[in-house]
């Protein structure tokens, strides 16, 4: 069997997020990387269905740029994690703020792949568009089913059944191979690379390839950032007295009741 997961490199949860001089974009320059959340899920879930499946390869695919060793340090601890490939797809010159670009660059580099599995990140943690897995799989006339929690694949390697969480419970669906699921937390509990899978990772070869640069279908025109949350106020005095003035806060100045 032949999975490929899709991964990106995201800045640290963790980091503090400013903007550029015209508010149409952050500033990278201090920005720490990590993979995206989302995604390790996707790659441990392809771990581990290699290991229920004899002879199964497992390939990383990401969109980035090849000058930065943020995007190969991303794929070297993919494959460190146990991933058997990567592959880099070139982002140079592509607006990768559009989701549409996104997809299709990622439809190029994996069109020509044998595949019978896609696994994805429901979302990444930068833009949370959330759009990408469900745009590729139109892309490659194949079935998508988002936000899993659940997989199984069938022992012929011909369906899939999953589950994922709706609005009323869990949602149980079937459906046939090749097809993308993408996951959201809960899958799985994505393992920590051991000693032997980081010094293997630094000899693996990462294949690169280069996208078609096309127009995007959307452009950012403003970012800003959200305003200053007001300082908290403390009721003081003794019971009721207190909750009496904090009702009539609520009341006049929050206005929530």
């Amino acid at each position: 069997m032949n999975i490929l997961v899709l991964v990106k490199q995201t800045p640290d949860t963790e980091s503090r997020i400013k903007l550029n001089s015209d508010n149409t974009a952050i500033e990278t320059g201090d920005l720490k990387y990590i993979i995206n959340p989302y995604d390790e899920y996707a790659i441990e879930e392809a771990i581990k269905l290699s290991e229920k499946f004899e002879g199964t390869k497992v390939t990383l695919v990401t969109l980035g740029s090849a000058a930065l060793k943020e995007t190969t340090e991303t794929l070297r601890k993919g494959l460190a994690m146990g991933a058997t490939d990567a592959v880099l797809i070139d982002s140079a010159g592509l607006n990768t703020t559009c989701p549409y670009l996104t997809a299709n660059a990622l439809y190029q580099g994996i069109a020509g792949m044998h595949y019978d599995i896609i696994l994805a990140g429901m979302k990444a943690v930068d833009d949370d568009y959330a759009s990408v897995p469900t745009l590729l799989a139109g892309m490659l006339n194949i079935a998508v089913v988002n936000a899993i929690v659940k997989l199984n694949i069938s022992p012929d390697l011909k369906n899939a059944e999953c589950e994922r969480e709706g609005d009323n419970g869990r949602e149980v669906m079937t459906c046939g191979l090749p097809a993308l699921f993408s996951a959201q937390k809960g899958l799985n509990e994505p393992r920590y690379p051991s000693l032997k899978g980081i010094m293997a990772a630094k000899k693996k070869e990462i294949i690169n390839k280069k996208a078609e640069t096309l127009g995007p279908k959307i452009k950012i025109v403003k970012l800003s950032t959200p305003p200053p949350r007001p300082a908290g106020k403390i009721v003081k005095g003794e019971f009721p007295a207190n909750v009496k003035e904090l009702v009539t806060l609520l009341r006049s100045e929050a206005k929530v009741i």
